[in-house]
C-alpha cells in the first residue's frame, strides 16, 4: 500500500506534533519487529538494531510471527502462532 501522506513530518489535524518516545509503558525497552526474517524491513530493522546498539538504547527484536507477552510483571517473547 502506498502511504498518501509520504511527508514524515506531516501531522493530521487535531493531533500534537511533538513525538510520544515513552509509548505505552508497557515494557521498559524498544521492540524491533521482523529482524532476521524474510520480511521486507528486515535490513531495516537490522540497522535499527545496530543504531540502538551503539545508543545504549534497550530492545527486543521479534521475528516474523512473534509477540511480546506481558502477564503482570512477567515481560517474554512468544510464537504469536
Amino acid at each position: 500500500m502506498d502511504d498518501p501522506d509520504p511527508d514524515p513530518d506531516a501531522v493530521p489535524p487535531g493531533y500534537d506534533p511533538a513525538p510520544i518516545w515513552e509509548g505505552l509503558g508497557l515494557v521498559d525497552f524498544a521492540i524491533v519487529p521482523h529482524f532476521a526474517s524474510a520480511h521486507a524491513e528486515a535490513e531495516a530493522a537490522a540497522r535499527a538494531v545496530a543504531w540502538m546498539t551503539e545508543q545504549g538504547i534497550a530492545f527486543r527484536t521479534l521475528r516474523d510471527g512473534e509477540a511480546v507477552v506481558r502477564r503482570g510483571d512477567v515481560v517474554e517473547s512468544a510464537d504469536a502462532e
